[in-house]
């Protein structure tokens, strides 16, 4: 085990973990007013929107898991499908040979997040008799959005690297160069205000959370969306509601391991602790040569059946379930070769989000997330509701023989999974990450180190990690290794053909994991990602 630098976080009554600290402290302070875990979600959910605003906003996608004792796990997928006018001939007349990044026609997606609220928020009243108003949910975020939060240190570098890039986009310089030097960059400690965004929860408060798609809020964001040049219109988000899906489930040697069905590479997430589960050994060193490779040649492995087969579920030819049979897992492990490193091609690109995880009292576990894709979305910021849109849309291809062809009214693929396991002897565990490709590649990290090997939550979240392919602010397909990693491992990883790159020993581009675990005495332990501004905090 490396050397243990932060212990974890341990409770007996509840536990929550986010990226940034005060999403965490919200969801631990609606635990102690009685609430359960999934409305305590739902305040961290709002809270963090408003305080991390480079990585999530409520004009993005979320996905929920949700476990309560005795019953099968729940999934709540809230992700905005194509605009009905977005096609691949609109964007050709328009002269375009792909979906631009940034910009209105980046936004061409319904965002989803809100509706997951209030299908979770609905959920939690049926299935928790949960009592808490929305009024007391979204109290935290109205207050930090109106009155202002310190910049982070990662808010104030984000905005740094893409003023350039997003300083024309309509409501971007507005909303985030307006720091208490006008149009400057944001200095970390510097207080930072949302009042039009803080005013669109507070009415979502009072009017209820489906007025983001089927009320005034939604009839003045359909009409500056369509005058500033997206192709979203109010149809569409009257159209969308959230779905209750079932989750994937992995039949592990430990327990059971969930995660969230197509449109989301949650597949590729339980592929890699499916076939780890094959071929790791307990005399594996998790900082060793040998681990880190079986990790991301199985990573490959999963990556190849993504961009085989992932994409709208609607448009799938298989069920993603079966790709998780124990005989097609028995047969991709065996194509692992410990002694080279398998061909690798590109990763997917960046994406930027923020995982969360709440576990109450009672054994309610979610395991939530929730994304704009890049940093900042599309960078458009609506005029009146201060809403930073998403532009999950870019990653539909304008060619139709693709495996992801934009086309009206269907859903984009997602790198976003949240993941759950429940293990034989008891423990129930919520964790994930964000980052692109770096997604199932962290989870699978902070599994096996905590499953497989025993490492606590904390340790196994610290330790070095490393990262195949394309994710937030990195656009190189190399294997990156965090330089805390012994030299023997990156030696011995290059001498095995794999293409290294060395970063800084705690680098934010291995994305924010975290995790908790609900032990079978009631006891919690939980861990946080240093390389974020988050917090593991119980009660």
């Amino acid at each position: 085990m490396p050397v243990q630098i932060f212990n974890p976080s341990r409770a007996t009554r509840g536990m929550a973990v986010a990226p940034h600290s005060l999403a965490a402290q919200s969801a631990v302070a609606v635990l102690r007013d009685g609430g359960n875990a999934v409305e305590a979600m739902i305040s961290a959910a709002a809270t963090i929107a408003v305080v991390y605003p480079h990585m999530n906003s409520i004009g993005g996608d979320g996905f929920w898991l949700i476990s309560r004792p005795g019953s099968e796990p729940v999934g709540i997928e809230a992700c905005g499908a194509a605009a009905m006018a977005a096609s691949i001939d609109y964007y050709a007349e328009l002269g375009l040979t792909s979906i631009p990044h940034r910009g209105p026609l980046a936004a061409n997606t319904v965002a989803g997040t809100i509706s997951g609220w209030d299908a979770a928020y609905r959920w939690s009243r049926e299935s928790l008799n949960g009592r808490l108003p929305i009024t007391r949910l979204l109290e935290d975020a109205i207050d930090y959005a109106t009155h202002g939060v310190p910049v982070t240190n990662s808010q104030s570098r984000c905005v740094a690297a893409k003023r350039d890039e997003l300083a024309g986009v309509p409501g971007f310089a507005d909303t985030f160069l307006h720091t208490s030097r006008d149009n400057a960059l944001p200095q970390a400690g510097e207080r930072f205000t949302q009042p039009r965004l803080g005013a669109t929860l507070q009415h979502l408060a009072r009017a209820g959370l489906d007025d983001f798609y089927r009320g005034d809020l939604a009839r003045g964001m359909a009409a500056e969306l369509s005058a500033l040049g997206s192709p979203l219109a109010l149809t569409d988000l009257e159209r969308h509601a959230a779905r209750r899906v079932t989750p994937l489930a992995l039949r592990h040697s430990l327990g059971n391991v969930y995660n969230m069905p197509p449109p989301t590479q949650g597949l590729v997430s339980l592929m890699i602790v499916g076939i780890l589960d094959r071929v790791l050994t307990a005399s594996m060193d998790p900082l060793g040569p040998e681990y880190v490779h079986a990790c991301v040649e199985a990573t490959k492995l999963a990556f190849a059946v993504r961009d085989a087969h992932i994409t709208d579920p609607d448009y799938m030819e298989i069920a993603a379930q079966a790709l998780l049979a124990p005989a097609h897992l028995d047969s991709l492990a065996t194509q692992i070769k410990m002694d080279c490193a398998a061909p690798w091609g590109k990763g997917l690109g960046p994406a930027d989000t923020v995982w969360l995880g709440a576990i109450d009292g009672d054994g309610v576990a979610v395991s939530f997330i929730q994304s704009i894709y890049h940093e900042f979305g599309s960078g458009i910021v609506l005029p009146t509701s201060g809403v930073n849109w998403q532009n999950r849309g870019c990653s539909f291809s304008l060619d139709a023989k693709s495996r992801n062809p934009l086309m009206p009214g269907r859903r984009p693929f997602h790198t976003l999974n949240p993941a759950l396991a429940r293990f034989d002897d008891g423990r129930t565990m919520v964790y994930g990450n964000m980052g692109g490709d770096g997604q199932p590649q962290s989870q699978s990290a902070v599994f096996t180190r905590t499953s497989t090997y025993g490492w606590d939550p904390q340790t196994a979240i610290d330790a070095p990690r490393w990262l195949l392919g394309r994710t937030w602010g990195e656009a190189s397909d190399s294997l990156k290794l965090e330089a805390r990693f012994p030299a023997e491992t990156v030696e011995r990883l290059r001498a095995l053909g794999h293409e290294v790159d060395v970063l800084l020993p705690y680098d934010e581009t291995m994305g924010h994991a975290g995790a908790i675990v609900h032990y079978a005495n009631g006891c919690f332990e939980a861990g946080h990602d240093p390389r974020s501004d988050g917090a593991a905090i119980g009660w």
